[in-house]
């Protein structure tokens, strides 16, 4: 008995760990190791030219000023340039509301500590009701306030040329830099104005999205044009490639049941017989291997997987001959 607990625990272990990453929002990337490094050489000549610029047409005392905001500005800009909060508006109005509330906190409460919360809560409060939403705005009011107290004449207007001249450098390159790909578009309108959606009989309208959005009630970083277009290609790729119960079965082979979230498992078939099928879980390794009749299997799987980019995808393959 004591033995059994302690297999018990020894099984459950990697669910449990397969649980935690899921908990704290680790998940694979789906992208190639080509965009990881397009994103980091981006990043890398867009700070080394907001440097230069800035050195060349800023005093010397602001030269290199709000660098550091910038730098979280090039991660979204470079590595998401399709995101919502990585758009121009989204990079010009949260760095320049940004500003203005860190200028204000500053200017009305004289307590630094005070000050620094009240004006990050601002700027994310206006950044939000501005539809500006911007992560690195928080630094630059964060910036603003911390600057002003500890500056001698703080001058507003010398600021917010340093957070044009900024943003405008990073901006101005990353439309250059990421429009030399063709997968890759800025602003993002310009990869989803002229996309061709499929028309299919699930066809789901854009009110449909917006009103899923709204019904979350949460700010999600994709906009609704490429939300559409990621649904709209998904159900065309499902309508190209069904499974059956004619599928064939093989050793070696993955399969998957099609399921979505929690329901969604993938299968490895290890052993086939006229009547059975040897399977373990290759979604979830905590689970034993288990067996089950040819027909049951069959009715579970809807299409043969493989593994590539470090993803699931069907694998296109001729159906059984009966």
């Amino acid at each position: 008995m004591a033995e059994s607990q302690k297999s018990n625990r020894r099984v459950n272990s990697p669910q449990v760990y397969a649980t935690f990453l899921k908990l704290i929002g680790f998940e694979s990337s789906k992208t190639t190791f080509a965009e990881k490094l397009i994103s980091g050489v981006g990043a890398t000549f867009g700070i080394y030219f907001c440097f230069v610029l800035s050195q060349i047409y800023l005093p010397s005392d602001y030269s290199s000023i709000l660098l550091t905001a910038m730098g979280a500005t090039s991660v979204l800009i470079f590595a998401l340039p399709h995101g919502a909060l990585s758009q121009p508006w989204s990079v010009f109005g949260g760095h320049l509301i940004s500003t203005g509330c860190g200028f204000l906190a500053f200017s009305i409460v004289p307590d630094v500590q005070l000050a620094s919360a009240l004006a990050v809560g601002l700027a994310v409060f206006s950044m939000y009701i501005s539809k500006c939403l911007h992560p690195p705005g928080g630094a630059t009011a964060l910036y603003i306030v911390l600057t002003a107290h500890s500056a001698q004449g703080f001058v507003l207007w010398d600021f917010v040329n340093v957070v044009l001249i900024n943003i405008g450098v990073l901006v101005l390159f990353a439309v250059v830099f990421n429009n030399l790909f063709h997968w890759r578009r800025y602003p993002a309108y310009l990869t989803f104005h002229h996309a061709e959606v499929p028309d299919n009989k699930q066809h789901l309208s854009h009110e449909d999205f917006n009103a899923a959005l709204l019904q979350l009630d949460s700010f999600v970083d994709v906009s609704t044009d490429e939300l559409i277009t990621i649904c709209e290609l998904a159900l065309e790729h499902a309508k190209h490639a069904q499974g059956g119960d004619d599928i064939l079965i093989t050793p070696a082979c993955f399969y998957s049941n099609a399921g979505l979230g929690m329901a969604w498992d993938v299968r490895e078939v290890i052993r086939v017989t006229k009547t059975d099928v040897v399977y373990r879980s290759a979604t979830n390794k905590a689970e034993p291997i288990n067996r089950c009749h040819l027909t049951e299997f069959k009715r579970w799987a809807k299409y043969e997987v493989e593994f590539e980019h470090n993803a699931w995808l069907k694998k296109q393959r001729l159906k059984a001959v009966s």
